[in-house]
């Protein structure tokens, strides 16, 4: 709260004589410091700015955005279903090396292995060889 001067009393005026900086760092209108002012004023405002600008930038399109974190939880998503595929894939090998080993042979597998990968046949069937070339036409 403001105390109003006595009515009849003077007020002494401010004395700048004391304070001989504050009367040169006055910015005068045209004076070298005022336009030195503006400019470092300019220069703060434009680097504020473009700190502003770079943030939203990355806030919005960045590696953390959320376009991003939707499109990891699609790749996820896409690697766990293969990841499901390979393992249905491997269990299928891993039964056949199975019943392919020493301890417990599966003779009809083993008899279509022998057909299949040495061409192997009984010697009362009929082999028909169909031409890989001809069987497109």
């Amino acid at each position: 709260m403001r105390r109003k001067p006595l009515e009849g009393a003077a007020v002494p005026p401010l004395r700048t004589d004391r304070y001989p900086r504050v009367q040169s760092r006055t910015a005068r209108p045209g004076n070298r410091l005022d336009r030195r002012n503006r400019f470092v004023g300019l220069i703060r405002r434009a680097a504020l700015v473009a700190v502003i600008g770079y943030v939203a930038f990355h806030v919005l399109r960045g590696d953390f955005a959320p376009n991003a974190l939707l499109e990891q939880k699609r790749e996820i998503q896409a690697a766990e279903s293969t990841v499901a595929e390979l393992q249905v894939v491997h269990d299928r090998l891993e039964d056949r090396v199975s019943r392919l080993s020493r301890n417990s042979l599966d003779l009809d597998l083993l008899e279509e292995r022998v057909r299949v990968m040495l061409g192997w046949a009984r010697p009362d069937e009929y082999v028909f060889v169909i031409d890989s070339d001809e069987a497109g036409q």
